[in-house]
């Protein structure tokens, strides 16, 4: 049964792997960036993806595409999608997609009308999470030997103590929630180049350093 933890009262707390990746804390499983000093906030990825071609003026497009190409994004990457026309064409068009979908896209399998200007745009219809009926939610489990079990293979893993808050559903020994945040962070490793963690805030250690990871593996004393 879901209950709801406001800001104000005390979180669940529980234990979650990251990937490190140019900075930012990654789900190794949805490959979800937490953005730092911002909560994370779940999104349900059962049928996210939507296509709907835009009547646009070249104008509307020329922007769109500045844009893009002005965060970072060129051709062949996820805020581009390439699709091939009826006549054969083979065309790149950029694309608005939020915060955390920006990653590979479905192929187009419908095309707008000929002679007219259109930009395409991802939008989602999957319902607010977690759900009680979907897996969706960010996960958080109770104990850090299940946490373990979901390392990523990145050069730079963490895993982190986290607080999770709003809607929350019970989950098999963990939650899922609607908000979350990490409230300290261990590195299973040395890291491997310029790694700043800092913007997050929040205290950053070795596993070597933490209690419940030596009790995980066997290792009951320093």
């Amino acid at each position: 049964m879901a209950f709801v933890v406001p800001d104000a009262i005390e979180p669940v707390v529980g234990w979650r792997c990251f990937d490190i990746v140019d900075g930012l804390l990654v789900s190794p499983q949805q490959r979800m960036p937490w953005p730092p000093s911002a909560h994370a906030k779940a999104i349900c990825g059962n049928e996210r993806w939507h296509y709907e071609w835009m009547e646009a003026t070249w104008e509307q497009i020329a922007a769109l595409e500045e844009k893009a190409r002005a965060d970072g994004f060129e051709a062949a990457t996820g805020h581009y999608v390439k699709f091939l026309m009826p006549d054969g064409d083979v065309q790149e068009v950029p694309v608005y997609m939020p915060w955390g979908f920006r990653g590979s896209v479905p192929p187009v399998t419908h095309y707008p009308e000929e002679g007219t200007a259109w930009t395409l745009t991802v939008v989602t219809h999957s319902h607010p999470a977690p759900s009680e009926g979907c897996s969706c939610g960010i996960h958080i489990a109770r104990e850090i030997d299940l946490a373990l079990q979901y390392q990523g293979h990145g050069k730079n893993l963490a895993i982190g103590v986290v607080k999770g808050w709003g809607k929350v559903i019970p989950a098999h020994r963990g939650f899922r929630v609607e908000f979350a945040y990490p409230d300290r962070l261990y590195l299973f490793k040395p890291p491997e180049g310029d790694l700043d963690l800092s913007p997050y805030g929040v205290p950053l250690a070795s596993v070597l350093e933490c209690d419940e990871y030596l009790a995980s593996i066997g290792v009951e004393w320093r």
